[in-house]
């Protein structure tokens, strides 16, 4: 185990070459090592003072409000407990950020970094006030190789890649399901993260209901079903297959994931796709085994129960009725 207790962990697999990739595990930054000593990794004091420039850094500007220090998180992508490299993340509003970005170059020793242009000139002006600095990909060493913002819609076009440009679009086309994720990385890597988004609820309406006045009524309490992340991860891979962001062959690879297959286990799936020039390197999938301390591990028993007309009423595991 990374940390002191698992918070939120994945399994990452390859949908190209089917091959198990690194862990992906991280825990708020306050319950690591980099601010209590008490908590794991144990890391050497050169690597604590490098990830900490990121996730200590704070605006000099008295009149900013700056991130919470319980929304920042240190990410590990791990084999075997060996740490191979770091993430962290943030969330700025990327207005603000950059109009403090000097500052930021200097603590963290970037000032020289090519990267942050190459983020300016995916970013549309019109949505500069709704993106966000999302955090930074680190090496083992803590030096940091990649950045990454979030928006609804980027300006793709220096890349002449209509394939990222589509995996891109997602977020736009689906903005209350996909954050979709930008990174830059130094190898002259970009990457798409799915972030896809996980409801308790989602509101069920018949369709002579979705008309005008008729729409705010049907979306009420009584409407709503809670559903499982199983359900939802079905959804988002249907919609990506939908919008040709998934192939067959990614989606046969997907269903021979032992855990994936396994109808007793909860499925929380996140999807990464690496393009380095107008080449897709690779898809990567992100398996849930841990959310914020929720094991999804477990094996569950999902029991289905209608009413006397066949109608579906409620979902039941492990003894709780939904």
């Amino acid at each position: 185990m990374i940390f002191s207790d698992n918070y939120t962990a994945f399994q990452r697999y390859s949908l190209v070459s089917g091959e198990q990739l690194s862990d992906y595990s991280f825990m708020p930054w306050l319950f690591t090592s980099l601010v209590d000593p008490q908590y794991k990794p144990y890391l050497p004091i050169s690597i604590k003072n490098s990830l900490n420039r990121v996730l200590g850094y704070k605006y000099q500007v008295e009149d900013v409000i700056a991130i919470f220090d319980e929304e920042k998180f240190l990410c590990v992508y791990s084999i075997d407990d060996a740490i191979e490299s770091f993430r962290s993340t943030v969330k700025y509003k990327w207005t603000v950020f950059e109009e403090n970005i000097k500052r930021f170059k200097i603590e963290t020793s970037t000032s020289d970094f090519p990267l942050y242009d190459k983020l300016i000139d995916v970013i549309l002006p019109t949505l500069r006030p709704v993106t966000a600095f999302t955090g930074v990909d680190h090496d083992i060493n803590g030096n940091i190789t990649g950045l990454s913002i979030q928006s609804r819609e980027y300006d793709l076009s220096s890349y002449n890649n209509p394939a990222l440009e589509n995996v891109a679009r997602y977020s736009k086309i689906a903005p209350n399901w996909s954050e979709g994720i930008l990174t830059v990385r130094n190898n002259n890597e970009v990457s798409i993260y799915s972030g896809f988004i996980y409801p308790h609820y989602v509101s069920e309406s018949k369709k002579e209901s979705m008309k005008g006045s008729l729409i705010k009524s049907s979306l009420g309490i009584k409407n709503k079903k809670k559903v499982s992340y199983s359900e939802i991860s079905q959804s988002h891979v249907v919609g990506y297959r939908a919008n040709d962001i998934l192939t067959d062959d990614h989606i046969a690879v997907l269903d021979s994931i032992p855990f994936v297959a396994d109808p007793t286990t909860e499925n929380r799936l996140q999807f990464e796709h690496i393009f380095k020039g107008t080449e897709l390197v690779d898809v990567i999938v992100y398996v849930g085994q841990y959310h914020r301390f929720e094991n999804l591990t477990e094996p569950r028993t999902w029991k289905i129960y209608h009413d006397s007309d066949g109608n579906e009423l409620s979902y039941k595991n492990g003894g709780m009725v939904y």
